[in-house]
Formats: structure tokens, C-alpha cells, sequence
């Protein structure tokens, strides 16, 4: 059974360990809160301010959330000026959350990554669930901010993000809403990770990396950029390889319409690796293709050589 637990009092800070089948709500008008605790309760947070509220949450503990889902509940008004506002400021250097979601409602939802003198990367998707933030990630002033995406599910984000440090899929899928932007982060897709663009037209950012790991033991295993229609024109990526690449193929993009007829920047290209834009001739996909060995190449070469003269040789006998 989850126990449900609703806070109102401003100024005051959890600093005690909540642990348990424990849901957390938070919706007083005016309310800034903090949590510290070491906690691993697993019924998630909610935080549901009313007409005109503003809701502030200061995690000042990286397990000061728990181990549940975290969801921003806003308020719609007519009057604009009197919908909600809900902040919640990771202070720590490594918050850890289940999910993070919300219903796109209210002035504003902001999750703030960082404190003074604390750069923060926030780790969620542990619940391996499919979620959607349409609120917008950014960093506290004059610091870097980073989100982690781990777990199997997909965690959608459908605000204008504006967070500057790194954006690291280590599982799943991190996807873009139809409305929504990353623009100031580079992204590195883990192998059996993918970046999904599908809901809107995706061109790939200037200055902003791509960097797709590669993982030789399995089965051209590699980090995947999943489009609709794609343009690459501005694009820069990299590599990251986790051994020796032994595969024909590692198949790094998908598309239904391809704008651009190559990447702008590539770097840290492994040997023996080109990339094709259109891989197979489906029209649909983008690969790193091995090139044949010189010795593999004199083989092709001898065999040919064989062919025609063999060719010949039927002519001349006919």
C-alpha cells in the first residue's frame, strides 16, 4: 500500500530519510521546500500548485527525490498571469530520479540543473517507463547542466531545452516532442541507445556533436539517430568505438527524406570506415561501411580478370 504525504509547510527542508511505498505531493500556494534526504521511496512526487502558485523544489540531495517518478502537475488560468509556477532545482552534482514528466500546463515548469559552484547531471529513466517533459530543462546561472537517460523506456522532451552540457543515452530511447528543441548539448547515443526525432522535422544543429558509440561484440551494434525527415547540412559527429570493429556495417541513422548530402564535420572516423548516406540503396538509412582490404581488393580484382578472360575465351569458341 502507498502512502500518500502532502506538505504545505514553506521555508522547511526534509532532511530525514523517506523510505517505502511513499507518494510525496506538493501544491501550497507559495511553497519553496527542500529535500536532502538519502531517500529510496517509490511512490513519486508530485508537485500540483493551484491558481497563481508558484511551487519551488530544492533537491539538495542526489537521492533527495527518491527512487519513484517525478511529475510536475501545472495550473491553467484564462488569465495567463494567474497559472502556476513550478521550479525544481537540482543542487547536487549527480541527482538520480525514476522519470520525469508532466501535462505541459501552467506559466512555466522548469527543472534547474545546478547551485553556485555546482555543475549537475541528472540521471533519470531508471523505471524504464515511457514519459513526457514539456516543460523545459536549463541550467542554474553562470553553470553547466548534463542529463543521463538510462533504463529501457522512452523519455520524450517537448520543451525548448537550454541546458549546455552533455546529453548522454545509455539506454532506450531520449526523444523530441514535435515542439521540442535541444540545441545546446551534444548527445552521445550508447550502442543499444537510439535519438529519436520522428515527431518533427529534425535539422541537426550547428556546433552541436553527435558522438555513436560502437560495440564490436555484437552484431554491428552502434547508436542510432531515428528521423523522419533529416537534414544534415550543419551536422557534426564522432565516434566512439569500444574495440576493434569488425563488422561490414554499423548502421548509425534513419530516415524517410534526407536534406544534405553528407555531414559537415566528422571526426574520430575508425580506420578502415567510410560513411554512406545511403546504405543499400534503400534510401533510408545512414551507415559506416567497411572498406574492402587491398588484399580483399586484388582478390575482387583476380576474379574479374578470370571472368572476362574466361568470357573471352566462350566468344572465341563460339
Amino acid at each position: 500500500m502507498t502512502q500518500s504525504w502532502t506538505y504545505g509547510n514553506t521555508g522547511s527542508t526534509l532532511n530525514g530519510d523517506i523510505t517505502g511505498a511513499v507518494k510525496l505531493g506538493f501544491n501550497a500556494a507559495g511553497l519553496t521546500i527542500g529535500l536532502g534526504g538519502n531517500s529510496s521511496y517509490t511512490g513519486g512526487t508530485t508537485i500540483a500548485p493551484g491558481w497563481k502558485d508558484a511551487v519551488n523544489i530544492n533537491v539538495t540531495s542526489n537521492t533527495g527525490m527518491g527512487a519513484g517518478a517525478v511529475y510536475l502537475d501545472g495550473y491553467n488560468n484564462s488569465n495567463s498571469a494567474n497559472s502556476s509556477n513550478i521550479n525544481v532545482n537540482f543542487k547536487t552534482a549527480a541527482p538520480v530520479i525514476g522519470s520525469l514528466a508532466s501535462d505541459g500546463e501552467g506559466l512555466a515548469n522548469f527543472v534547474i540543473l545546478g547551485n553556485t559552484g555546482v555543475n549537475t547531471t541528472l540521471t533519470v529513466g531508471a523505471l524504464g517507463t515511457n514519459t513526457n517533459f514539456m516543460g523545459v530543462i536549463k541550467d542554474f546561472a553562470g553553470q553547466v547542466g548534463s542529463l543521463k537517460k538510462t533504463g529501457i523506456g522512452k523519455q520524450t522532451l517537448s520543451g525548448a531545452n537550454t541546458y549546455t552540457g552533455t546529453t548522454t543515452i545509455d539506454g532506450g530511447t531520449l526523444a523530441l516532442g514535435a515542439s521540442g528543441s535541444l540545441t545546446t548539448s551534444g548527445v552521445g547515443i550508447d550502442s543499444d541507445a537510439t535519438f529519436e526525432t520522428v515527431l518533427q522535422s529534425y535539422a541537426m544543429p550547428t556546433g552541436q556533436t553527435f558522438t555513436f558509440t560502437l560495440d564490436p561484440s555484437g552484431a554491428g551494434m552502434a547508436g542510432l539517430l531515428k528521423a523522419t525527415l533529416l537534414t544534415i547540412t550543419n551536422g557534426s559527429v564522432s565516434f566512439n568505438p569500444l574495440g576493434t570493429l569488425n563488422d561490414t556495417a554499423y548502421v548509425i541513422g534513419k530516415y524517410s527524406g534526407l536534406t544534405g548530402s553528407n555531414f559537415a564535420s566528422v571526426s574520430s572516423l575508425p580506420a578502415g570506415y567510410v560513411l554512406n548516406y545511403n546504405y543499400l540503396g534503400t534510401g533510408d538509412t545512414i551507415a559506416l561501411v567497411a572498406v574492402p582490404e587491398p588484399a580483399t581488393l586484388g582478390l575482387i580484382g583476380l576474379g574479374m580478370f578470370g571472368l572476362l578472360r574466361r568470357t573471352r575465351r566462350e566468344l572465341q569458341a563460339n
